[in-house]
């Protein structure tokens, strides 16, 4: 099942490429990250490349498995109106392939296999409106596990480009030596 919503624009970080979406609701198992949520290797069923590679970095599987138990899995990092793709609904192609918020997604998905999922679920019910969708529907439907995704329906934007473009940070990092004091702010006069 699905369910289409309003539609919107996602900002491509960095860039002042906008790319148009629709908001929809579909089933978690329809759609598809990059590596699997519990061994963090490749997906098999992923038409992509993503640039993270989450099967060798342990600091993206740490804070995976970090921030997908019951008490630290925040909906909201799911379920905002962000116009950009570092936060929010992940953005999806056609398919169901994950072009960005691949972590938001394994971070779902571990919730839901956990048992955690009401909490999500009723977030989503609570701001269904806002995307332009009813809460009678996504219930009616009989989700499993709905998720809320932006869909980019145009084929012209969907690119391997675009998914690292999309896994850019749209703040600027800070340099070592900015990092290294604000750091340094943190330390005991001892």
């Amino acid at each position: 099942p699905r369910i289409e919503g309003e539609t919107g624009t996602v900002s491509v970080p960095g860039s002042t490429q906008e790319v148009p979406v629709r908001y929809e609701i579909r089933e978690l198992a329809d759609v598809q990250p990059s590596h699997n949520a519990q061994t963090f290797q490749p997906n098999p069923r992923y038409q992509w490349l993503n640039d993270r590679h989450y099967d060798r970095e342990k600091a993206y599987q740490h804070e995976i498995a970090a921030n997908s138990t019951g008490y630290s899995f925040k909906p909201a990092r799911l379920i905002n109106n962000s116009d950009t793709a570092e936060t929010g609904p992940p953005v999806i192609d056609e398919n169901g392939n994950v072009l960005g918020g691949n972590s938001r997604t394994m971070m779902l998905t571990r919730f839901y296999d956990a048992g955690h999922g009401n909490a999500y679920k009723a977030e989503l019910l609570k701001q269904a409106a806002i995307y332009g969708l009813d809460p009678k529907d996504i219930l009616t439907k009989k989700f499993k596990q709905p998720i809320l995704v932006r869909v980019i329906a145009d084929e012209e934007f969907v690119n391997q480009q675009l998914i690292t473009a999309l896994n850019v940070t749209g703040t600027r990092a800070l340099t070592p030596q900015e990092r290294a004091i604000a750091e340094s702010g943190g330390m005991s006069e001892a």
